[in-house]
């Protein structure tokens, strides 16, 4: 594939992979039910024969829309572009740039109300001639208007980031409806891409890139101004009465300077809505705002953007040659919320085809965005969102789409709040605390003891396997515990594995060794804090997860990566050696039950083991410390979940706490001594269609004594792409449940906190 490369604006940058620090989201999230609906998604686009919604909506027997697109817009939601309340905003950027000085103050005045109150406006002599423009519209219609094999060259990945992409896209976050548009995306600043065709593509967009940047800057340093903060350039002090401004010095042109623009992330979006039978039962693209600070956007002469405004949704009918100029997450991030991210979305005609332009604007991917702290201090506010890593949010609002990342933010900010406020640096010590007789209200979390199994049902007595008839039972032994695990991993997902051959003296040391790491004093176990990657060497932390409404989890935890690499704690000393040990004997256990597995499926024994990579196959050691609770009814150690990888074996001191989840209920598992508690994953329940299931589980605690379990997760190699067995499907006369996704990519998914704390396969089952 070739693509142009022109004109880098600025020298090249690594991509930094910063993360919050204040983030700590737990491991285990669910989001089968993405990979279900895209699945739909696919299969629906396949069946309707057709590439590009283009041309799906030149087809000549479309007099409908097709149940995969089929979206209700309510009519009453939108709101009556005759009435005052109604009105646009126009902001004249000639006064901007050449007004007398009162013209530019009453302006920025204006600009206070408008970002407050609309977060959107329409930008009137702008500066950009509306000659390019109609070029640049002109270009993405010649673009739009190659065949689908053409334009198949620029197809890529998810990853919005890339250079360029293209596609018919959907959004799995609404219920497997398609999107009744086609669109590319380019990248053209720090660094400059463009389309290769049509041919005049690249000149064109470079300079309608450059101007329209021209003219986003002008609009942040107005913000700036607006917010009390000097931009770049002589001229009067701003003062705005009624937002109280007080006169201090500042950095000049804060929001160009300390969002990094100078590298800031610039997109060109072109969007095709071609004619729909029925616009009022389909959607170009769904509600949401945009993640970057500020975007402009033109359009041909066919009307289709709205913008909610006081709970009612209002077509954009603008001048031909402005601006439609939204402000951004960033924006309200930076503001602290005193100006608004506009929810906008694309509705479809009947009449003729729309094309639009989206030219986002953002801050360079690495910067780490939080609240001004000068407005923050000016208005005696707490911050009221977290700091966080541009490019990390922007995959976060790749999952949540329609939904604003700006809540979870605000989530992420009083959780870190609350464990700031607790004045504790690890669940140990809080515990160990004198003073403490009740839990904290930023841990509180009611458990129903009605949804608790009756452990002396013989409904609920959990499955036995027997390792050592699978190691060195006769064929016939094999045979029978081969044939039991069918119904243990279909009805279950969950067994206690016994005589597996690791001895019980090494588990007790690997116990031990956790246990002498978390009596460790508070500051050398921060020597082993890090970021949110899952895949990282090691990592230590008092986990809380935000998607559980500001609750706080009563556990520490420390995650060692042991498989393909070893890596391993330095304190205390004996870790290392036992743990190295008990990680490769673990390892030989794990390995022998996916053999097992394979040939319960009437797959050779190596299939799963030669299917995931599992020669290169993610292990992790994970230590788990639930310190006595003074009501445990009312407190949670991990809150109920499925591991993302293939199988997960356990270990535990003599202090129950594991809960599974069988026909309903919640179930406290009692093994023996020596056994290994295992259930299976994610990927297992992918890699077989469904048949066999990923267990919920969850931990809770008590008030008797300390409880420490090791988790043993055993999983794909990290780029093994995994999808449902073809064998298993053609055999079963079953299409694809799962879409094929990379391992990597899939606990990515999972960190983000999407669905955590549901059920995600009651999402998927059909």
């Amino acid at each position: 594939m070739q693509f142009l490369l022109s004109i880098p604006t600025t020298q090249s940058i690594t991509l930094l992979s910063l993360l919050a620090s204040h983030i700590l989201l737990t491991n285990h999230f669910h989001h089968h039910n993405l990979k279900m609906a895209a699945v739909v998604a696919d299969q629906a686009l396949d069946n309707s024969n057709v590439s590009s919604i283009k041309s799906l909506a030149e087809s000549q027997a479309l007099n409908s829309v097709p149940s995969a697109y089929a979206f209700n817009i309510n009519p009453n939601d939108e709101a009556d572009p005759n009435d005052p309340e109604f009105a646009i905003p126009i902001v004249d950027m000639s006064l901007l740039t050449s007004g007398s000085p009162d013209e530019r103050v009453k302006l920025i005045r204006d600009l206070v109300k408008i970002c407050e109150e609309w977060g959107f406006f329409i930008a009137i002599n702008h500066g950009v001639p509306e000659s390019l423009m109609k070029e640049m519209i002109d270009a993405c219609h010649g673009f739009f208007s190659l065949s689908d094999e053409e334009k198949k060259e620029f197809k890529s990945g998810n990853d919005v980031l890339e250079m360029f992409k293209y596609g018919t896209s959907y959004n799995l976050a609404l219920d497997k409806v398609l999107l009744w548009r086609d669109f590319f995306k380019v990248r053209t600043h720090p660094e400059f891409y463009s389309l290769y065709k049509p041919a005049s593509f690249s000149e064109i967009s470079l300079e309608f890139s450059r101007r329209s940047r021209e003219v986003a800057l002008e609009i942040t340093r107005a913000i700036s101004e607006s917010l009390g903060l000097e931009p770049d350039r002589p001229g009067p002090e701003i003062f705005i009465p009624e937002s109280n401004f007080q006169n201090w010095a500042l950095k000049p042109d804060y929001i160009y300077n300390t969002m990094n623009m100078d590298r800031g992330l610039q997109m060109l979006a072109g969007n095709y809505y071609p004619p729909c039978p029925q616009p009022e039962h389909a959607i170009g693209i769904p509600h949401h705002t945009d993640h970057g600070l500020v975007t402009l956007l033109i359009q041909n002469e066919m009307n289709g953007l709205q913008v909610e405004h006081n709970g009612k949704w209002l077509t954009v009918n603008g001048p031909k040659n402005g601006f439609f100029v939204n402000l951004a997450d960033q924006m309200q991030i930076l503001t602290n919320g005193k100006y608004k991210s506009v929810m906008h979305r694309a509705t479809v005609n009947n009449k003729a085809t729309r094309i639009s332009i989206a030219i986002p604007h953002g801050p360079s991917v690495d910067t780490i965005i939080a609240p001004a702290p000068e407005l923050c201090k000016r208005e005696g506010q707490a911050p009221k969102y977290l700091a966080m890593n541009y490019k990390e949010y922007i995959q976060l609002q790749q999952i949540y789409f329609s939904t604003s990342v700006i809540t979870l933010s605000v989530k992420m900010a009083a959780v870190a709040q609350a464990l700031e406020n607790s004045n504790v640096s690890s669940i140990k010590s809080l515990a160990e605390s004198q003073a403490l007789n009740s839990v904290p209200s930023a841990y509180a979390f009611n458990i129903n003891p009605n949804d608790e199994a009756d452990p002396n049902d013989p409904e609920f007595a959990i499955p036995i396997v027997d390792m050592s008839l699978l190691t060195s039972g006769s064929p016939a032994q094999r045979a029978q515990i081969v044939h039991d695990l069918v119904k243990i991993c279909q009805e279950w997902g969950f067994f206690i594995a016994i005589n597996h051959g690791v001895p019980e003296s090494l588990m007790k040391a690997m116990i031990d060794a956790c246990h002498g790491f978390f009596s460790l004093p508070d500051e050398e176990k921060k020597e082993f804090k890090s970021g949110n990657d899952v895949l990282e060497m090691f990592k230590y932390g008092t986990s809380y997860n935000l998607a559980l409404d500001k609750v706080l989890l009563w556990r520490d935890f420390f995650k060692v990566r042991t498989h393909p690499e070893f890596y391993s704690l330095y304190k205390p000393a004996s870790f290392s050696e036992v743990s190295l040990e008990f990680s490769q004997r673990s390892r030989e256990v794990a390995l022998e039950i996916t053999r097992a597995i394979s040939e319960s499926l009437g797959l050779e024994p190596d299939y799963i083991y030669n299917k995931m990579n599992m020669d290169r196959g993610l292990q992790m050691l994970a230590g788990n410390y639930y310190p006595p609770c003074p009501e445990p009814e009312h407190a949670i150690g991990i809150p109920h979940h499925t591991d993302h990888g293939l199988v997960t074996l356990l270990i535990q001191n003599e202090m129950n706490g594991l809960q599974v989840e069988h026909n309903g209920k919640w179930l406290t598992v009692n093994g023996p001594k020596n056994g290994f508690f295992v259930n299976l994953a994610d990927q297992m329940q992918i890699l077989t269609n469904g048949k066999y299931k990923s267990v919920m589980h969850r931990a809770t605690v008590n008030n008797k004594a300390t409880r420490i379990s090791i988790a043993i997760p055993h999983g794909p190699s990290v780029d093994t792409i995994i999808a449902p067995a073809a064998e298993l499907c053609e055999r079963q006369g079953q299409a694809p449940k799962y879409l094929a996704m990379n391992y990597k990519e899939y606990i990515q998914l999972q960190q983000s906190g999407k669905n955590y704390m549901k059920s995600t396969f009651d999402h998927i089952r059909t």
